[in-house]
This record gives structure tokens, C-alpha cells and sequence, in this order.
């Protein structure tokens, strides 16, 4: 299942297989499923993402940079999963045609074969061009999704995030310029 971990930008609508879920989640919503099988995925598309840097980055900090990626992200799915099973639920993989239908993990995925084919300065300068724009889209995603979602553990699980992929987005935004992103200023210059 190709597309399975690479699902960047899957803070849209997704049409996961809640009903399954549902039924495993009572203490959640229907709503706050979702929500959390999103970001969840979301999550561990950074971390493929984040290893795909690890492997064709050139520079030591873009290297670093995916460590971080695979790391923090890792962690964070894994801290929703457990907050999801704490409350008796699981977070099930949506099926494969689901991620086919759905034209923003269409998008991620050509994304993720754009750039694993590209090594060296081309591949820095995509990988960080793509980190900035995700991470922006991302943060303003999670914080809207915790202000609809009705559990306030989830809320705070979600609002716990931002400050992470803040800092994500300020190193990816340093990375962008020093790779040559003509666009990207250094942070104290945004």
C-alpha cells in the first residue's frame, strides 16, 4: 500500500471509514473520529516525508531537519493513538481507494514522487519549498479543526501540536532561504 503513509495535507476532507470507528469510539464523536484519523495520518505522512530527507537531502541540517520530521511527528501520532485508545477507540488505515479518491493525498503522493527523485541542492530546495508551505497550511488546519471538535482532551491534543510545527515551519523557512528559495527570508525577516 503505496500511499498509505504518504498522506501530507490530508487536513481536508478525507472519507475515512469512521462508521468502523465509530462503533469502537463511543467517548468520541463521529466528528472528532475523523478529526483524529486526519491528523493522525497527517502526522505520519511527515514522518515519510521526513525520512525521504534523511536519504536525498545534501546538506547535514536538511538531514537533520528529516530526523526531527520522523521524530517529532512519530511521536505525535503516536501520542494521539494512544489518547484515541485511551478512550477504547483505535485509529484504523483508511482503505486504499480511499486514499485514491481523495485529491489531496493525490497531490501529496505526486509531491513524494516529485521528490524522490530529485538528490543534492534540487532536492533541498524542494523538500524545504514544500515543508514551508505545509507546515502554514497545517497550523492553521489543526488549530481550526481543535476549535470544532467537541472532546477537549482531543482539543488539547491538537492545540499541543501547534507549537511543535511552529517550529517546524521556522527551521523549514531558514532551510528554504539557505537552500536558495529566492522567495523565503530568514525568520527575522518574514
Amino acid at each position: 500500500m503505496r500511499g498509505v503513509g504518504i498522506v501530507a495535507g490530508l487536513l481536508a476532507v478525507l472519507p475515512v471509514a469512521a462508521t468502523a470507528q465509530q462503533a469502537n469510539m463511543a467517548a468520541l464523536s463521529a466528528g472528532d473520529v475523523q478529526v483524529a484519523a486526519k491528523v493522525h495520518l497527517a502526522n505520519k505522512a511527515e514522518v515519510d516525508f521526513g525520512k525521504l530527507a534523511k536519504e536525498n537531502g545534501s546538506s547535514k541540517e536538511v538531514q537533520e531537519f528529516g530526523d526531527r520530521l520522523v521524530k517529532d511527528h512519530g511521536a505525535a501520532a503516536d501520542k494521539l493513538r494512544a489518547m484515541v485508545e485511551g478512550r477504547g477507540g483505535t485509529l484504523s488505515e483508511p482503505s486504499e481507494q480511499d486514499l485514491a479518491n481523495d485529491p489531496d493525498v493525490k497531490k501529496a503522493l505526486a509531491k513524494f514522487d516529485e521528490l524522490k527523485d530529485l538528490k543534492g541542492k534540487d532536492f533541498d530546495l524542494a523538500f524545504t519549498t514544500y515543508m514551508v508551505e505545509e507546515h502554514e497550511k497545517d497550523i492553521k488546519a489543526v488549530q481550526g479543526l481543535a476549535k470544532q471538535v467537541s472532546d477537549s482532551t482531543l482539543r488539547a491534543t491538537l492545540n499541543g501540536m501547534v507549537p511543535e510545527m511552529e517550529q517546524h515551519l521556522r527551521v523549514a523557512r531558514d532551510l528554504s532561504a539557505k537552500a536558495g528559495n529566492p522567495a523565503r527570508k530568514p525568520n527575522n525577516q518574514t
